[in-house]
């Protein structure tokens, strides 16, 4: 369960890495840095129509936007 309380919230996670074009530097650079350092990497999760099949849901999901990190 999701127990979200005020200040930082830290939870496990899993990592799918799956770029559009498997060959755009940025997305290079970041699976370099993620496998070749420990550093703290910035991360934006940004929602869109296809988040969800709950045509209900969409529009909030549309307007979502979650900034993170994740360490390689």
């Amino acid at each position: 369960p999701f127990n979200f309380v005020p200040g930082e919230n830290t939870m496990l996670g899993e990592f799918h890495y799956e770029p559009a074009n498997p060959n755009d530097t940025i997305a290079e650079g970041f699976l370099t840095s993620f496998l070749q350092t420990g550093d703290s990497l910035p991360l934006t999760i940004q929602g869109d129509s296809a988040s969800t099949p709950f045509t209900s849901l969409q529009p909030t999901l549309e307007g979502l936007t979650l900034m993170t990190s994740v360490t390689g």
